[in-house]
């Protein structure tokens, strides 16, 4: 059985190994991504090398969680294709020129037809405001849009586990 393939953008991996927080959001968002790295094994993981340039930052503890979570995973090629897809996102303002990095991850995951981009990143990556527009580029070059989303959404999208009354 062939399993959906994810591009596991770099808040994700850092909520995953983050310190427990006590901001609820943040406690939240690290209880889900780790109840969704529980079921990791159902999908095929990948990263880039921008995920790697990102995750090496900070706190060099931190940094070195973040690498050692990741040791394995696939790193998805550096192509032309991706550089082009990434500058369309900035140029027509679907990311705006301080997300560059932004822009690239999603270029990498709809240049290497992955299911699922996976992210915590609300403001230029999982905006629902940018969405359609980011669909609608990737679609222009003949490729079919990843779905973006959160981890607790892909808890639910794969049935993984249920809603709540």
């Amino acid at each position: 059985m062939c399993r959906p393939k994810v591009y596991l953008e770099s808040s994700t991996i850092s909520y995953l190994t983050a310190r427990s927080s006590e901001v609820l959001t943040r406690k939240f968002r690290q209880e889900q991504t780790r109840l969704w790295w529980e079921y990791r094994d159902r999908f095929e993981l990948f990263v880039s090398e921008t995920v790697i340039d990102e995750i090496r930052l900070g706190d060099q503890e931190a940094a070195r969680l973040r690498s050692e979570i990741i040791g394995g995973i696939p790193v998805l090629p550096h192509s032309d294709q991706v550089e082009l897809l990434a500058q369309v996102f900035i140029s027509v303002k679907a990311v705006p020129p301080n997300a560059v990095a932004d822009a690239y991850h999603i270029a990498f995951a709809a240049i290497h037809q992955m299911d699922y981009l996976l992210t915590w990143n609300q403001k230029h990556i999982a905006n629902p405001i940018k969405l359609r527009q980011i669909g609608n580029l990737i679609s222009d070059f003949q490729l079919k849009p990843p779905l973006i989303i959160t981890p607790e959404q892909l808890l639910f999208e794969q049935n993984l586990i249920e809603f709540e009354d």
